[in-house]
């Protein structure tokens, strides 16, 4: 639940800045992590509504250079 709270807020903050965004090269970065943020929350609520094992896996690895250890 908290997971799809975080991507829905993520997806926001690029949304609302594409249109702010001077430089077109940094636009892009923000379009593709909105397009991104938002197919991984539609998986999760997907997920949430099914059941899937692989769920978890998913979470993990969706963002590669995330670091889910405590600090």
């Amino acid at each position: 639940m908290c997971f799809r709270k975080h991507l829905l807020l993520i997806w926001a903050y690029a949304e609302e800045t594409i249109p702010v965004e001077d430089d077109e090269s940094f636009r892009q970065e923000i379009e593709q992590l909105a397009k991104e943020t938002k197919q991984f929350r539609t998986e999760e609520e997907r997920s949430l509504h099914i059941g899937s094992p692989e769920r978890a896996m998913k979470r993990m690895t969706a963002f590669p250079n995330a670091s889910f250890e405590p600090k």
